[in-house]
Formats: C-alpha cells, structure tokens, sequence
C-alpha cells in the first residue's frame, strides 16, 4: 500500500512490516489505540516492569519438597522436576520456594535435601528408582500433624533434614522462616502429572424418570420457541385399562372425550387457569389403539389476538402422524354454578328406560361398553326429547391415579345419555361423537351428578343441537356442553380400506355437446377493447 506522504516516516517514527528486535537505551515503552466507529477512543500507554535484582547462586542447601495424590504420581513428578532443577536459567532458591509455598500439599510426600543442583537431581532419581539415599525422605502425611517450628540455631543440612521428616509426616514447613532475607521469587513449576485411569461403567437399566408425569396419559409438555406448546404421550391398554372397555366393532377406540380431557388439562397448565372453554370440537376420524399401543401429540398454536388457542390431536400412523381431532380453547369468566330443581326435572322427564337394555342396544350398533366405561345408572325421558341421566362412577374405576380415566370415562358416559332418547328398536348403524362446543368445567367430575340433556332435532344421520347441563346431587350446575353433535361414522379407518375403494381407476363416458343458446363464439372471441374502440384496435 502506498504511504501517506503527509507522515514523516524513517524519522521517530515507521511502520514495521516484520518482527525486528525492539532495542531501547532505556525502559521500553508502548502506546496501544482503539477508535471506535462512534467515535469512541481509548489510549493506553505500557512500559515495560523494571528489571529485577539479581542474586548470587547460595551455596547453601536447599530443601525440594514435592507432594501428589499417588505414589504414580508422584513419581511421574519428581522425573518432571529432574529437568527443571537442571535449568540453571532458573535459581535453585525459586525453585524450591515456589514447591514449598506455591502448591497444595497431597499426601503422598517426597522431600529432598541438596547442597547443589546435581546432589538434588541424584536424590529425586534415587527415589524414582526404588533406593534408599541419604536426605532422601519419603512417606504419606498423617491429618492434623499441625505446623512444624523451624529449629534453633544456622539452617544447615541437620535443620533442613528435620524439616524434611517432618513435612513427609504430615507437617506444615516453615517455609517463610526458611527463605527469610533472601527475596525468593515464584517461578514456573512443572505440572502435575494426572494420572489416566479407565472406568467402565457397569450395564444396568435405565432408571426411572424422576420428573412426574404432567398426567398419566402425557409424557411430557414442550414448549417450543415460537410460543408453541406440544403435549406427547401414548395410548396403551396396559397402561390405561379403561381404553380396552371402548370398542367400536370389536376394535379397541380412543373415545373422543379423551381428546377434549387432555387438552383441558395441558391448557390449564399452559394458561395457569381452571377457568376455560373448550369449543369448536372436531373428531376427524376415530383412533384405532393397536396392541402395543399409539403414540400422540397434542399442539397448541400460539394464542391468537382475541385469546383462542387453537389444538390439533394428532396420532401415529404407518407414513407419519394422522390429524384426528381439532377444537380450540381460551379463558373464559368464572363459571356461575346457578341452583336447578332436581325434583321439577325429574317431574319432566317421568319416563324411566332401561339402562341394560339401552346398552344391549348400543350393542347391536357395534359399540361395547365394558364396566369401566358403563357409568350411567338412569335415564328418564320427557317430551320433546327431554332427557334426565344419572351418571355414577364405576366401581371398576377403583384403581384410577388420580381420576385421570374417570373423567373421559365419565365424560363419555354423559354422551351416551344421548342414546336415551333413540328408539332402540332400530340397529341401523354406528353413531360416534362428531362435534362438541362450549364445553364448561368449574370443578371436577363428582362421583355421582346428574347430565340434563335437551335433543332439539332427530334425524336418521345425527343428532343436532342437543344441550346438555351437568347437575351435581345438591342441584348446582357445574359445567355443560352448548352443542353436540353425532354422526353415522366411517369406520373404514379401523381396519383398513376396502378393497373396492383401493382399486379406482380413471374411466372416460362419452357425453354429447348439446347446442348452445348464448351468442357466438366468433364474437365472443374478440378481445373486449376491440369491441370497444374498434378504430384503435385496428391500428394495432
């Protein structure tokens, strides 16, 4: 690069291009720069730390003492330090002080005493090869040996061997009083030597998780870094009997007040409120549980601006995962628990049905309630499709952590109340649970309440509009459904596709062009703006 010619080089002052020898008549002296692009700047002057005084080699004795937390080591130590005591560029007073009262004290001890460097490098390779030498001590320190005065009268070789036996012992040295007057310095030592042991860890099998289960049914509860939540677990009878009491055709089915259980629960912990509603309920398709069980994920979109958060129920299948469920939850106001009459109910609903043979019937549908999925004890009928269930828990639900398969199980129950205002003398076809809105809970599902069920439309397809009000024994409304809705289901996924749905090909059916009776193509082929300016689109 060319040089600034404003800058008078070669005077005091050149740019180095390479390293060169820095040769000062006095202290040598450095100014360091940074300009910041803010226009920050920052000088720094160095210069250099004045020259330390030197002394004279002693010829007195000295005293090397070196300690490490096995004999290994230690030996591995003291051939280390061979090579420093041979370094004459380093004093024999530094390099002993610095062993004395620069490092920690371990317990397998060496101490060796020299009046030179070559008497020390005969004692610390005497020891290294297993012989006795004298002023050559060795041991492992005791505890609690204390500190060790330094003797009477000139620090000769008989002092240093006493201070020797006595630091291999577990002593304290004097090591202040033994470089007292003479301005020792600390220096480099060798490092110490760590010794390489392999460990193997025995086979054993993995233990238990100690976080808790945010619930029986869920794994775990992630939150992503958009906002996102994914709640995963696994459906398996083993582990949840009460799924093996579901069947639909003599399949094992998820029932769909499982979805809206779970994901009440996950939004709870996601939004740090019991106070919710749960609405826009969707049963895609129903969730076959295969023997070993099927994993899922639940997903929760990040809220929306009016609060809403949106879920997704998704299940393992053979090429990824399969969409089964979608709904929506959000905060709601504290639920307002209003007083009903049961008596006046009971008075409108003056039908009682059989509840044996309303599930005989759901038998003949192809649904199968086991008992722990029976927990209807009664149902009565009114006009208009007026319905009374009396909802108990089932004794075979004794062993449930926590009711965490009560509540889908007593939840499912309430739909299929729904059945109470059927006749039951038709056994056309299977009805599952298509949509839910406006599910409220206050509190959890009591051992026994009541399900008030109001069917505004009957068809042969589905029941829509049906309300339903849940009613504990002291006549206090704890929760409700807006909207239900059943429908005949397509229960093709359960077992596979039928073959003629599998074997579709493309087949052409010939169709006359019948006449026309609009105006012509001819005309109709010309480009609007012709028709519109024909004078300049003859132009063009």
């Amino acid at each position: 690069e060319a040089a600034n010619p404003r800058i008078q080089f070669g005077e005091r002052f050149s740019v180095s291009t390479r390293s060169e020898p820095w040769t000062s008549a006095g202290p040598r002296r450095a100014g360091i720069s940074s300009f910041g692009i803010g226009g920050t700047n920052a000088h720094l002057v160095l210069e250099e730390a004045p020259a330390v005084e030197g002394h004279a080699e002693s010829p007195a004795a000295r005293l090397l003492v070196l300690s490490a937390h096995s004999p290994a080591a230690l030996n591995a130590l003291a051939e280390r330090f061979i090579a420093a005591v041979r370094d004459p560029a380093v004093p024999l007073r530094d390099l002993c002080y610095t062993a004395a009262a620069g490092r920690a004290h371990r317990p397998h001890r060496l101490a060796v005493i020299g009046a030179d460097r070559g008497r020390l490098i005969e004692g610390l390779e005497a020891f290294i090869a297993g012989r006795s030498a004298p002023r050559v001590f060795t041991g492992v320190a005791e505890p609690d040996v204390g500190a060790m005065p330094l003797p009477g009268g000139p620090i000769g070789l008989a002092a240093l061997c006493a201070v020797g036996g006595a630091y291999v012992a577990g002593a304290t040295g004097p090591w202040a009083a033994l470089f007292a007057g003479e301005r020792p310095r600390k220096v480099t030592l060798p490092t110490y030597p760590l010794v390489r042991t392999h460990l193997e860890l025995p086979a054993r099998p993995p233990a238990a998780p100690t976080t808790p289960r945010p619930h029986p049914l869920i794994d775990r509860i992630t939150r992503t870094a958009r906002g996102e939540t994914i709640a995963e677990g696994r459906f398996d009878v083993a582990t949840a009997p009460f799924l093996a009491d579901h069947t639909v055709r003599g399949v094992v089915v998820v029932p769909g007040t499982t979805w809206i259980v779970l994901a009440r629960h996950v939004g709870a912990v996601t939004l740090c409120t019991d106070d919710l509603v749960l609405g826009g309920a969707e049963f895609e398709r129903p969730l076959r549980v295969p023997e070993g069980g099927v994993a899922f994920q639940l997903l929760f979109g990040r809220p929306a601006p009016d609060g809403r958060i949106d879920v997704e129920a998704f299940a393992e299948a053979d090429d990824g995962f399969m969409l089964h469920a979608r709904l929506h939850i959000a905060r709601a106001a504290p639920f307002a628990e209003a007083r009903v009459d049961l008596d006046a109910l009971r008075a409108r609903c003056p039908t009682l049905r059989d509840v044996g043979e309303m599930y005989a019937w759901f038998a003949r549908r192809k649904l199968d309630y086991g008992p722990r999925l029976r927990g209807i004890t009664e149902v009565r009928r009114g006009e208009d499709n007026a319905l009374l269930v009396t909802v108990q828990r089932p004794a075979a639900l004794a062993d449930d952590p926590g009711d965490a398969f009560a509540a889908p199980a007593l939840l499912d129950a309430v739909l299929q109340g729904m059945g109470g205002a059927a006749d039951w003398a038709d056994d056309d076809g299977t009805h599952l649970p298509a949509a839910l809105d406006g599910v409220r809970l206050a509190r959890p599902l009591p051992e026994r309440f009541f399900a008030a069920i109001d069917v505004r439309a009957l068809d042969g397809t589905a029941l829509v509009g049906a309300t339903i009000r849940l009613i504990d024994p002291a006549g206090r409304v704890f929760g409700g459904i807006d909207t239900v809705k059943l429908r005949r289901a397509d229960l093709s996924a359960l077992h596979g596709l039928p073959i003629d749905r599998l074997l579709f090909a493309p087949r052409w059916r010939r169709a006359d062009l019948r006449p026309g009776t609009g105006s012509s193509l001819a005309a109709a082929r010309r480009p609007a703006f012709t028709r519109r300016m024909p004078g300049r689109a003859s132009r063009l």
